[in-house]
């Protein structure tokens, strides 16, 4: 699957070429130099770790390859051309050339200057040739303008897939007035178990003002993919990219850049797919309409990154044949209104870094996704077993995150929720679930201290309901009442971690439940609310409760907690004895449950089946159940 991956990283990269590192603050040394001591050079150059730059003169005949780690200006490498007047004693094979005619190059860039200076020798021979002043003039497209240029911003793009090692990036560069044309761009892989190749016809960056550049590319471009699947058939798939209209803008200086993309429409779908060369016949249209976002990066040391994207709708329409070649299957989806964003705060030295680390050197990351309507349309026809039929639909749904120095939060929601199976493969004339909303929020401390911050959990099920061919199949009579199930579940509380949860030795010991114990400490509990809804008997309760970590021997290694819990349960003796009629629970069992409520619970005057308790626990240790000691 690896080469999904990558796939899915140049695929980006392509399709809004604004996901490279824009924080770049070293300048790309890229472009044709004339006048210089080896004649007219066209150097290319992408970022690494460094910079590595390749060049070619006379006539595309020669060669030098150079690069550099730090942002000093100082380049190393090696000159290669077809012959010397001083060869050296071996052929050496360079990327581009074999030859006896090489040295080695060491030379200075001035950025200021758009320059060079430098020496050169003979084979391995101490450098004893001078270069003397300017390298030459970068063309027009690289002028010095007090924002972004079109070569920065081409550099900063092309960085992404560059920089990566197993990734090969070709393409020619042009220069018209202001603008750098990029032709037959391709970016491809290969390992050995598939590879991908990327191909825009032409992408052209120009300078509008001052302070702007503008990317526009080909309307339609090209994703192959090949794989060998589970079966080991060779696949080979043409996937075709169309954004008519899509522009990106870039603004701003080295340091601190930002890019705004519009696409009106953006589609992907399969032009060809084949199985042994066999042609398959599938259907895939997946299209993004009024696309509008942009991406920041600002500052040095500690570099903020920060995004905005909004979509009107998202439809994806699928149609393809199953591996037997029995049946098919067909998707049709949409989603409305996405939105998102996302902040990240991190140091330059972020990935040297441990978490804890990077956490107290300012790292912070936040991000939200939310969407209006969702609905699709799933089915599959098969000549075994009939087939099936799927739909559903979510009125909205959002997702937050937010983590920094001190804590993390996470949180969730989502409402309207529909869902209808049917079909000769299923047990059931029809499955039907429907759900009002569903949440979750979570809230934590994350770095070891000894002093106790918040916590909190939320989980939240309200209005679920199944359809009555559900219910009929364990409750045919119709005793229990169908209404809607509801389950909420808030908790917060003060606690803190003893040891650093990001060591992967001291999480693996927190998985373990004989291990886990002094990992942190609880000095406070609270439920705000529970709530159980279901089958006619609603249970709820709050309660406050603080620990003593100090003492570990009253609750047997548990800290003593002191506080109280008040419980209300009604219509459970209802429930029960629909549970004794239905034979699902024996009357004997029932009528020790009904015991025990007595024991703990008390039956509210003036009414048929309400019944609250109050569980207390002192600080002596003493466990009461409404006044009546139990431990």
């Amino acid at each position: 699957m690896n080469h999904i991956y990558k796939t899915t990283v140049a695929f980006i990269q392509i399709a809004y070429l604004c996901l490279g590192s824009a924080a770049v603050a070293e300048t790309m040394p890229s472009g044709a130099y004339t006048e210089t001591d080896f004649g007219d050079i066209a150097l290319n150059c992408h970022k690494t770790e460094g910079v590595e730059c390749t060049g070619a003169y006379e006539g595309g005949q020669s060669f030098i390859y150079i690069d550099s780690t730090d942002e000093d200006g100082v380049y190393l490498g090696y000159w290669a051309e077809p012959s010397s007047d001083q060869p050296c004693a071996e052929t050496t094979d360079f990327d581009d050339i074999s030859t006896e005619a090489w040295g080695t190059i060491d030379l200075f860039f001035d950025a200021s200057r758009n320059s060079w200076t430098g020496t050169w020798g003979y084979c391995n021979d101490p450098q004893t040739q001078q270069f003397n002043g300017a390298r030459g003039d970068k063309p027009a497209a690289d002028a010095v303008f007090a924002g972004v240029t079109s070569r920065s911003v081409w550099d900063s793009l092309n960085g992404l897939a560059a920089a990566n090692p197993e990734l090969t990036v070709t393409g020619s560069e042009s220069v018209l007035g202001d603008a750098l044309i990029i032709s037959n761009y391709t970016i491809k892989s290969q390992t050995a178990d598939g590879g991908f190749t990327v191909t825009v016809p032409e992408i052209v960056i120009g300078k509008t003002d001052d302070s702007e550049v503008t990317v526009t590319m080909s309307d339609e471009y090209s994703v192959n993919l090949t794989s060998t699947n589970a079966m080991g058939k060779a696949a080979d798939i043409t996937m075709l990219i169309r954004q008519p209209g899509m522009t990106l803008v870039v603004s701003g200086d080295e340091t601190d850049r930002t890019y705004d993309f519009f696409a009106p429409t953006s589609r992907i779908t399969m032009a060809k797919k084949t199985l042994d060369g066999v042609p398959v016949d599938i259907l895939f249209d997946l299209a993004i309409r009024g696309v509008d976002g942009s991406f920041k990066f600002e500052g040095s040391g500690i570099q903020t990154v920060s995004s905005r994207l909004v979509a009107d709708v998202a439809t994806i329409d699928i149609e393809a044949p199953d591996q037997n070649g029995t049946g098919t299957t067909k998707l049709q989806a949409s989603l409305s209104d996405l939105k998102s964003s996302f902040e990240s705060s991190a140091d330059d030295a972020f990935y040297t870094m441990t978490m804890v680390e990077s956490l107290a050197a300012g790292f912070k990351v936040g991000g939200m996704f939310s969407h209006g309507a969702l609905t699709y349309d799933l089915s599959t026809q098969d000549e075994g077993t009939g087939g099936f039929a799927s739909s559903g639909a979510i009125a909205s749904g959002k997702l937050d995150l937010a983590m920094g120095k001190d804590r993390l939060t996470y949180s969730g929601n989502t409402k309207g929720v529909e869902f209808e199976v049917s079909g000769a493969a299923i047990p059931l004339p029809l499955i039907s679930i429907a759900l009002e909303e569903a949440a979750f929020d979570v809230l934590m401390p994350i770095t070891q201290s000894d002093v106790a911050e918040d916590f909190g959990l939320l989980i939240k099920l309200v209005g679920l309901s199944a359809s009555d061919d559900i219910w009929n199949t364990f409750d045919p009579t119709s005793l229990f009442p169908r209404d809607p199930a509801t389950l909420v579940l808030d908790l917060v509380g003060k606690g803190n971690w003893l040891v650093d949860i990001f060591d992967s030795e001291v999480a693996a010991a927190m998985s373990d439940a004989t291990t886990a114990n002094g990992s942190g400490e609880m000095q406070s509990l609270t439920l705000n609310e529970m709530t159980v809804r279901l089958a006619g008997a609603d249970l709820h309760g709050t309660g406050d409760f603080t620990f003593d970590n100090t003492d570990l021997t009253t609750f047997d290694g548990f800290p003593k907690p002191t506080g109280t819990i008040d419980l209300k349960l009604i219509g459970g003796n209802g429930l029960l004895d629909k549970l004794i009629a239905m034979g699902m629970v024996p009357e004997e069992g029932v009528t020790s449950a009904r015991m025990m409520m007595g024991l703990f619970a008390r039956i509210v005057e003036g009414t048929e089946d309400t019944m609250t308790s109050q569980i207390e626990i002192k600080e002596d240790g003493s466990v009461m159940a409404n006044g009546q000691r139990l431990h």
